[in-house]
């Protein structure tokens, strides 16, 4: 009887391959799988996540008297649209954050990222302007005061919500701090 071994690795599967009396077995096969089963039951669980935060959504909405499904449909897409539009402002943010954590990041690599982090928010106000004369047209919210103040209440419009606790609150204040007095 002959014996003959191989081995060979393949970076893409990082499968682990011996032939051995010409048999071959895959002993990364196992590890693959448990891989692959992961990255399924993380998707399913931000499929959850996000079918949970539409139905959060929808019932915000019926509190506040949106009750007509259509309207909800317009705002659920919306929202969907502006928070994935956000990822650039996010990554950009990220990096800034993370330069800012580091203590050999010179003041030229701060400066530029805090510059690249401001040109993505400019750029992403002019799209939400955009995007909210678009939504205006679908739904006419702007002659529907009851409407628009739904809206901005819910968050869903406008930036009334950043001036009501002030810059760098936290949201620990729920109100602003008030000088000592004497």
């Amino acid at each position: 009887m002959q014996f003959k071994t191989t081995v060979r690795l393949r970076l893409a599967g990082l499968l682990l391959v011996p032939a051995l009396f010409g048999t071959a077995k895959s002993f990364a096969q196992p590890a693959i799988n448990s891989l692959v089963a992961e990255q399924q039951d993380k998707a399913a669980k931000r499929a959850k996540e996000r079918a949970d935060a539409v139905e959060r959504e929808r019932l915000m909405m019926r509190i506040y008297d949106i009750e007509d499904k259509p309207t909800q449909d317009i705002l659920i897409d919306f929202l969907t649209q502006e928070s994935a539009k956000r990822d650039d402002v996010r990554a950009a943010r990220e990096k800034l954050q993370s330069l800012m954590r580091q203590k050999l990041a010179s003041d030229a690599q701060v400066a530029s990222a805090l510059a690249d982090y401001r040109a993505v928010v400019a750029k992403s106000k002019e799209d939400y302007a955009r995007d909210l004369l678009q939504l205006d047209e679908q739904l006419g919210y702007s002659k529907n005061p009851r409407l628009e103040a739904t809206l901005v209440f819910l968050d869903i419009i406008g930036d009334e919500d950043a001036y009501r606790t002030g810059p760098a609150s936290f949201g620990i204040y729920s109100e602003p701090p008030k000088a000592n007095a004497k």
